[in-house]
């Protein structure tokens, strides 16, 4: 069969006496397991899509509640989509506040989330790029006692250019923030927005406790 001709199928789990119990499904899971996924990484690092992936993946092949909390949709309906690379410089107090609120809104609506009851996933997308807010997310998460998640950071780390290259084009192509904008300013402003980052932008390490690295959107590490 050639590849194009592929078609997968979901998982369909039984119901009634003959249920397939959760445990056969998802390893050593219960039927309250629930688990946060905290995506970080700079921009054109494929975060949004290796999110999208995990959460196609757990929905359609395992049959599992999987919401997806973009900050970014948060912060274009706060305000709006048309914002400069200068809203995105960290030394600015009130467009760090603004950007703060978005973060905040999200993670507020990740926790109703989890309230609910069933095995699920949230994932909570955004470049989390300092230690002190993946700790904030964290602090939240941990204080709402009733959620009982595990929590696991996935940071996706990309060092080839050709590869941060491709992701620049897709997101130039498809953003919200560049609909409709000239292509060689809407390349120029990300770029912008982008070094904005990387001139504050704080590695996964041990402190942020369970994590995962993807690096150049191929090779796992597991801490």
């Amino acid at each position: 069969m050639a590849s194009s001709d592929y078609n997968p199928t979901p998982h369909v789990i039984p119901e009634g006496e003959n249920a397939t119990p959760l445990e056969v499904v998802g390893g050593d899971c219960t039927d309250t397991e629930k688990l946060i996924i905290i995506m970080c990484g700079l921009p054109a690092t494929g975060k949004t899509h290796i999110g999208n992936r995990i959460a196609r993946y757990l929905s359609f092949f395992l049959d599992v509640q999987t919401k997806i909390f973009n900050v970014g949709d948060y912060r274009r309906e706060l305000f709006g989509a048309s914002l400069p690379a200068e809203f995105f410089d960290h030394s600015n107090k009130e467009n760090m506040a603004k950007r703060e609120q978005a973060c905040d809104a999200a993670l507020s609506d990740l926790v109703d989330y989890m309230k609910q009851d069933g095995v699920r996933v949230g994932i909570l997308d955004s470049t989390n790029s300092s230690r002190t807010r993946r700790a904030h997310i964290r602090h939240v998460l941990q204080q709402e006692n009733q959620l009982k998640c595990k929590i696991i950071v996935l940071e996706s780390v990309v060092d080839k250019e050709e590869v941060i290259e491709q992701n620049v084009q897709f997101i130039k192509r498809n953003a919200p923030d560049y609909e409709g904008k000239d292509e060689k300013e809407a390349m120029e402003d990300f770029h912008k927005r982008r070094e904005m980052y990387m001139n504050v932008y704080e590695p996964v390490d041990e402190s942020d406790g369970s994590h995962i690295k993807v690096i150049n959107n191929q090779t796992l590490s597991c801490t």
